[in-house]
């Protein structure tokens, strides 16, 4: 692997990590029922795409506009995978070690939203009651919960990863450029 992706990727990747890390501790000083802010989800997903692409973007300038779909990918990848993961060891410090209190707060106000949701959208009693078992049942907080939540974000925002890796790659990556 080329050490100038893998390092572009790991600065991107640092980058965002501090910032939410920053994002999650400014939300758990000043209101910490934001943590369940569906629009605050979306917010940071896309911030960190943006960066993803940042850094494909600054990688394929580095190696002098000539960049493979794999080249392209790969700084994008690492940088949500390493801001994803080292954020979620974060949660997992502050809500599933320091203070518990704040993140059964925080599961109490997942079921609460839960309810809510299943009521606006009509969904059948007995599959609302479900859902509310599940959330109930489960500790959003425990690191085994906050990984595979990590896993599958990094999974599903690889798409995004994919799709721009695709348009900024060189069209044909037989035709290299003249050394």
């Amino acid at each position: 692997m080329n050490t100038l992706l893998k390092n572009t990727g790991i600065k991107f990747g640092s980058i965002i990590a501090v910032f939410m890390v920053l994002t999650y501790l400014l939300i758990y000083f000043f209101n910490y029922k934001l943590m369940n802010s569906i629009y605050g989800g979306f917010l940071m997903l896309f911030v960190v795409i943006v960066f993803g692409a940042l850094a494909t973007f600054i990688a394929k300038r580095k190696l002098g506009g000539y960049i493979t779909l794999k080249e392209a990918f790969i700084p994008y990848f690492i940088t949500i995978a390493m801001g994803l993961l080292i954020s979620t060891v974060f949660l997992f410090i502050l809500y599933g070690v320091v203070d518990t209190e704040t993140g059964n707060l925080l599961k109490l106000d997942a079921i609460e939203l839960t309810k809510q949701q299943m009521l606006k959208f009509g969904v059948p009693k007995d599959q609302a009651e479900q859902s509310v078992a599940m959330v109930t049942d489960s500790n959003p907080y425990s690191f085994g919960t906050l990984l595979m939540s990590a896993a599958t974000r990094v999974l599903l925002m690889a798409i995004p990863g994919l799709i721009i890796a695709l348009a900024i790659r060189n069209k044909s990556e037989f035709n290299s450029p003249a050394n």
